[in-house]
């Protein structure tokens, strides 16, 4: 999952928008639903030794979640033609760099 937010401003600079929600939405089950390891983050963090551990998971799986809705809002926004793709492109560079710092702050964890 990471390595595909990692790619999300190339597919908005080849302006493939389609695959920067496609993207998104490949990404959403492994923070709510139990993936491939057959626990989602928010299980695994439960099971976490410290209430701070478990605590910043949290919050960066929270951070993670605001990052991806604005990838998707951004790219939407694009497609229906409510927003230029040079603006959409300013909210893609600032998402994905918030949404892999927050993937490196809950994958540090485990």
């Amino acid at each position: 999952a990471r390595e595909g937010i990692a790619a999300v401003p190339l597919q908005a600079d080849s302006g493939d928008w389609a695959a920067v929600r496609k993207t998104v939405s490949f990404t959403l089950p492994f923070l709510t639903l139990k993936g491939y390891t057959g626990e989602s983050v928010k299980s695994r963090a439960a099971s976490l030794k410290t209430e701070q551990a478990k605590a910043t998971v949290l919050d960066q799986r929270s951070a993670l979640f605001v990052s991806l809705a604005k990838l998707d809002k951004a790219a939407y926004a694009v497609q229906i033609g409510k927003t230029p793709p040079a603006e959409a492109s300013e909210v893609v560079t600032t998402s994905v760099d918030d949404a892999l710092a927050a993937m490196d702050g809950i994958l540090a964890e485990f």
